[in-house]
């Protein structure tokens, strides 16, 4: 749920608009997320893997500029299998800390299982 990732602080929650995250950053507006996500699954495969059928072989999901973590948790929410990962990047340590601490709020489980993680890096040097 957004409200696990934008402080209502910063303006409606679930208000299609950019919202501040801290570092001069910001948490992308929601239609951004579904246009994002739509272009890396087709219906098809999110159908599928939001059922938790695993997908043949694992998927390795990789969100350069994390922030506070929303799209990483999505997509590991589609990629259902245990086996799958998604890999959160961004240049600030603060930005990371932020991510871990919302994806714990609600998904601990997709920290605790490697399903989700965070590392701190420029995604420029790839």
């Amino acid at each position: 749920d957004r409200k696990d990732f934008v402080d209502p602080k910063h303006g409606p929650l679930y208000e299609d608009k950019p919202r501040n995250i801290g570092c001069e950053a910001t948490i992308t507006s929601p239609h951004m997320h579904a246009i994002a996500l739509e272009a890396l699954f087709s219906e098809d495969e999110i159908e599928t893997k939001s059922k938790n059928r695993s997908p043949e072989k694992p998927v390795i999901g990789l969100d350069i500029g994390c922030g506070s973590g929303y799209l990483t948790v999505c997509m590991g929410h589609i990629l259902a299998s245990d086996d799958s990962k998604v890999y959160g990047i961004d240049h600030a340590r603060e930005l990371i800390a932020l991510s871990r601490n919302n994806t714990a709020k609600s998904h601990q489980n997709f920290l605790d299982s490697g399903r989700v993680a965070y590392y701190e890096g420029d995604g420029f040097l790839g």
